[in-house]
């Protein structure tokens, strides 16, 4: 659903054809491959170029390559007699895991015990573990290996899950992002690393916002959000600001991934979400916490659109350049500033 508001915001634009429209599309299909651009905007005078940022991570997540991986639904093997066999679904994917009794109780559950359970003979992902001298090993669909301690274990698990999650599907584009759902519907908290968008994610859903998706945002072939909701990787500059919310927090252990020191949050949601199916996106918000901003919410144009996009670095693998810059058109976006959670939620209250 797209408000008034941002029709009326979005009619000055002009549509994107022409070379107007392959420059966008090109534009938008060199920014999801991480090279950079330099490309004139034709009509679109206030922005003159893009470029897309070329990082090793996004967010929690090594940064790869759009359909390197591929997780097709296949047959699972017999299960080990000593092992426990859980099935789970995050976002288009089944996940089995197995595990010994402990491990399962004390690693796995704590991390996808939330979501919602599956069942059958069959999975896009088959995660199966085992104890090794130095800590856990696993076997990703009897393909590939890896052992570690347990944090780096953990890491593992996690990156496997949220990668099979919309590697099992035909997506028009994956952002790096969270997303929660607003009286509106469903908006994309969207920024460069650091922006404090999981941080957000996270406050909202303790403000009666539906919790969606953190880190990855797959957007279908219709243009809706798939929701992916993994467990909150919430690093350690976020804990005092969320202990409020989740006095859960300080009870989590305290992990190592990926140099930082975090705390895997399961999703405590005030209201439960529909995980199983897609959601009609209202809104694109580019969201950025200042200490001592000013709180403000404003509507941003097509072309502005492009150039957030391009500086918050925050499309991921191949895209359909073409079907994207028609998302882009239809989505209202809003660039966030916000000094406290309190702030944020009530202006993303306004929306529609």
């Amino acid at each position: 659903m797209i408000s008034k508001k941002a029709k009326a915001q979005n009619a000055g634009d002009k549509p994107s054809t022409g070379a107007e429209g392959l420059s966008r599309r090109s534009a938008l299909g060199r920014l999801a491959a991480g090279g950079s651009a330099a490309l004139a905007l034709g009509g679109m005078a206030s922005i003159a170029s893009v470029s897309a940022q070329s990082e090793p991570f996004c967010g929690n997540f090594p940064c790869e390559p759009g359909g390197a991986l591929s997780y097709p639904l296949r047959a699972l093997p017999k299960r080990k007699p000593d092992n426990e066999r859980r099935l789970f679904r995050l976002g288009a994917a089944t996940i089995a895991v197995d595990a010994p009794v402990v491990t399962m109780t004390t690693l796995v559950t704590p991390l996808f015990g939330h979501l919602p359970p599956a069942s059958g003979r069959r999975a896009h992902l088959h995660l199966a573990l085992t104890e090794t001298d130095v800590g856990l090993g696993v076997w990703s669909n009897a393909e590939r290996y890896f052992q570690g301690a347990i944090d780096a274990t953990l890491a593992h698990l996690h990156f496997e899950a949220v990668e099979a999650s919309y590697r099992t599907m035909p997506t028009l584009a994956v952002i790096h992002g969270a997303a929660v759902m607003a009286p509106v519907g469903a908006v994309l908290l969207v920024g460069q690393a650091g922006a404090g968008k999981s941080t957000l994610a996270a406050a909202l859903a303790a403000r009666g916002f539906r919790y969606l998706a953190d880190d990855v945002c797959p957007i279908d072939a219709r243009g809706r959000l798939v929701p992916v909701p993994s467990s909150q990787c919430v690093k350690a500059g976020s804990w005092a600001v969320l202990d409020h919310d989740y006095p859960v927090l300080a009870q989590l252990a305290v992990r190592e991934r990926l140099g930082h020191k975090v705390k895997y949050l399961p999703p405590v949601v005030s209201t439960p979400a529909d995980w199983s199916r897609p959601y009609s996106i209202a809104a694109v918000v580019f969201s950025r916490y200042g200490e001592t901003s000013k709180s403000s919410m404003a509507p941003l144009s097509n072309a502005q659109k492009v150039a957030a996009l391009a500086t918050s670095g925050s499309l991921r693998g191949n895209v359909d350049a073409a079907a994207l810059d028609q998302w882009i058109d239809a989505v209202p976006a809003y660039r966030l500033t916000y000094a406290t959670s309190d702030e944020a939620a009530a202006m993303l209250a306004t929306l529609g």
